[in-house]
């Protein structure tokens, strides 16, 4: 019986070590517990596996699995490390960086293990413990991919401005065409001829890595007040248009550049558009606010994130993955033939900043 778990465990971890079939490893991962509950490695093999195909939908399992894993083999760094990753996938993230911090211990030259720790200490707010880390994990390896410019960018948030530059040239080095360390050290320098505004990616991936928590972070604890602000703009800026000449409504609201509102063709005596676009959309926090005055509103985001949150709103007609200057230049182009304006009502909430020269 042992040897022939042995051999469903082998062809279990080498289904799912290469991804050929995850679903068969799953079911053999179990039919080796319906044998022997306490088999250690299946439990935790069956934990990371259900992480990985489901995500939150099985975090209760998947937990319980590994948990049971760390607490037979407690010296494991490899389980510690797979509890944390279960932490992490279920917003765990104290749990996780806690997990992280006993697998370090147990495998202190571990290089991925270090690479989880520093994530879910910056997400718990320890930047200088999360910037130490990925400081150790360059000196481990002077040209890993990321933890150079992951340091720098860390650095820079708690204003250590010189360290973060030698951190972002660091990473220069290994990258000569990275774009958001370029960015850093011209922003960093005041270099403003190098870099004028952040690079697509850069603030695409940003946003991407934001969009879950997106709405909870700016609105719920931040008190964000911006869309309801600039939707009053705009009625109050339009609403006296039926008693003047026609013509273009234009408006801005926020701080500076960090939001504006260009209308043109509300008539008669309801404020209504015929076709508004939402530019820079994110997770669609101003969608409910347009959708009553438009016929037809569509939004467009460089984070794909962003957009598939914004989808769920169910307030957009359309949306696009996609930098805005380039889509309003496509619509125009495939829109030749009109001869009225393309948009009605342009709104771009909190977006010129990421522009540069406007």
């Amino acid at each position: 019986m042992t040897d022939d778990l042995d051999e469903l465990f082998k062809e279990a971890s080498t289904l799912h070590s290469s991804g050929a079939d995850l679903h068969r490893a799953e079911l053999l991962y179990r039919r080796i517990l319906a044998v022997q509950p306490r088999h250690a490695h299946a439990l935790h093999q069956l934990g990371a596996l259900l992480t990985q195909l489901y995500g939150k939908e099985k975090d209760s399992e998947a937990l319980h699995l590994v948990h049971t894993a760390v607490q037979l083999v407690p010296s494991s760094a490899r389980f510690r490390n797979s509890l944390g990753v279960v932490h992490q996938t279920g917003g765990r993230w104290r749990e996780a960086a806690d997990a992280f911090e006993r697998a370090n211990e147990k495998d202190p030259m571990n290089v991925s293990v270090m690479m989880n720790l520093a994530r879910a200490l910056r997400e718990t707010g320890r930047q200088q413990r999360a910037a130490e880390v990925y400081g150790a994990v360059t000196k481990l390896q002077p040209n890993h991919p990321s933890a150079s410019y992951r340091r720098g960018a860390i650095l820079r948030s708690i204003r250590r401005n010189e360290e973060a530059l030698v951190a972002f040239r660091q990473h220069l080095r290994i990258q000569p065409e990275h774009q958001a360390s370029k960015f850093w050290i011209a922003a960093i320098t005041g270099d403003a001829e190098a870099m004028t505004a952040a690079p697509p990616d850069m603030v695409a991936g940003l946003f991407d890595q934001y969009a879950d928590h997106f709405d909870d972070h700016l609105v719920n604890k931040l008190q964000y007040r911006t869309p309801e602000a600039l939707r009053d703009q705009l009625l109050s800026s339009c609403q006296d248009r039926t008693a003047s000449p026609p013509g273009p409504c234009t408006s801005s609201g926020g701080s500076g550049a960090a939001a504006a509102i260009t209308a043109a063709g509300a008539g008669g005596g309801e404020m209504r558009w015929r076709r508004c676009v939402d530019l820079g959309c994110g997770t669609g926090l101003m969608g409910p606010l347009l959708l009553p005055y438009c016929d037809a509103l569509e939004g467009v985001d460089l984070s794909a994130g962003m957009v598939e949150q914004a989808a769920k709103r169910g307030c957009y007609s359309r949306l696009a993955v996609a930098e805005l200057v380039s889509f309003l230049e496509a619509e125009a182009a495939h829109d030749k033939a009109n001869v009225g304006p393309l948009y009605d009502l342009l709104v771009a909430a909190d977006v010129f900043v990421y522009i540069g020269d406007l």
